[in-house]
């Protein structure tokens, strides 16, 4: 009786099943979690939002390349940012020029009318940073969002 070689597929086939069985822990490991500690900064999505925490007296930095922005909503913050600078560089100087010849009268008109248009650009770029604070609905189980200057806080409703 002769005995008959079995074929090269059914051999390779063996192969890769006894070799896919000896590794088949390898395939189960799981992501560790590492441990955190209270001064180390960190990224979390909360309910939908991303939210960054810091450690104990530390700072968020964003830091763009050249032509890189920073935006909230379609707001350009450096833009704003460059216009309040602009605005207490021309006070500045409008302070300055009150030492020049002009009539005291019109020195202080001239201030007023300033700090009048100033005090509107001021008070239009608050509105526009709290109405984004507010904007995304923050606050749960019927809570009302209250915009404040660096940020916004939930008023709780008594149950």
């Amino acid at each position: 009786m002769l005995w008959a070689a079995p074929a090269p597929g059914l051999l390779v086939a063996l192969l890769l099943l006894t070799g896919l069985s000896c590794e088949s822990n390898h395939y189960e490991n799981k992501r560790q979690k590492r441990t955190t500690y209270e001064d180390q900064p960190r990224l979390s999505s909360e309910q939908g939002n991303l939210v960054f925490h810091t450690g104990s007296s530390k700072n968020i930095e964003f830091r763009t390349g050249p032509l890189g922005k920073i935006k909230l909503n379609e707001e350009d913050l450096a833009e704003l940012f460059s216009q309040v600078r602009e605005s207490n560089t021309e006070i500045q100087e409008l302070k300055k020029a009150s030492g020049a010849s002009q009539n005291t009268s019109q020195q202080v008109t001239l201030l007023t009318s300033r700090i009048e248009s100033l005090d509107n650009q001021l008070r239009s770029l608050e509105q526009a940073i709290q109405r984004k604070a507010c904007s995304s609905n923050p606050c749960e189980n019927s809570g009302t969002c209250v915009n404040s200057l660096d940020g916004f806080f939930c008023l709780c409703p008594s149950n």
